[in-house]
């Protein structure tokens, strides 16, 4: 005795095909898809200052080390 749906096969693999196919395409149109994506990384400026010291004396040991670290860094 074989069940009822298994003698119409073919329907039952159309029904599903169309399904599938329905269900690719909502996904797809509800897919967000950026034309030209931006290829560049993010930019990030820091200011960095102190009173006491001069340019030369900052950039030696305040502005160096934080670009040495933030170079590790990935977005």
């Amino acid at each position: 005795m074989r069940c009822e749906s298994l003698r119409q096969r073919m329907l039952l693999v159309l029904i599903l095909s169309v399904a599938m196919i329905a269900g690719g395409l909502f996904a797809y149109k509800q897919l967000n898809i950026e034309a030209y994506p931006d290829p560049v990384p993010p930019l990030v400026d820091i200011v960095t200052q102190n009173p006491g010291q001069s340019s030369e004396e900052i950039e030696r040991y305040i502005t160096i080390p934080i670009e040495v670290q933030m170079a590790g860094f990935r977005s």
